[in-house]
Parts: C-alpha cells; sequence; structure tokens
C-alpha cells in the first residue's frame, strides 16, 4: 500500500478526495495510504517510491536489455 500512496501523490498530489466508506476495504486501504503522506511534494514521492522499489526488489533496475 505504501507503494500506491507514493505512486498516488506523484501522479495526482496530495491526497484531497473525500474518504471512502468504511465497508469499502481495499479504496479505504487505499485512500489511507494515499492520505498518510500528507503535503509531501510530487517530488519527494517519486524520490521516496524509487527507495522503496529498491529496498524491496534489489534488482529491478538492472539493465537486461540484449541487443542480440
Amino acid at each position: 500500500m505504501q507503494l500506491y500512496g507514493l505512486h498516488k501523490v506523484a501522479t495526482e498530489g496530495p491526497c484531497c478526495t473525500p474518504q471512502p466508506m468504511a465497508f469499502k476495504l481495499s479504496a479505504r486501504a487505499k485512500w489511507n495510504a494515499w492520505q498518510k503522506l500528507g503535503d509531501i511534494s510530487q517530488d519527494e514521492a517519486m524520490e521516496q517510491y524509487i527507495a522503496l522499489l529498491s529496498r524491496s526488489i534489489t534488482d529491478w533496475k538492472v539493465d537486461n536489455f540484449s541487443p542480440y
């Protein structure tokens, strides 16, 4: 969920949508992850997203391109 929240801030900015109803569990969890980040900038969200991804999946940036 943390990656989701960071993605939302990076692409749309801080959360300004109303909180979903409690029985919409998935929507509520996503909203909470986005809302929890507060007023961080889109650039900061992008940096945190990449840092978290790098810690979670260490070789996600490895260049596997082969021209042959």
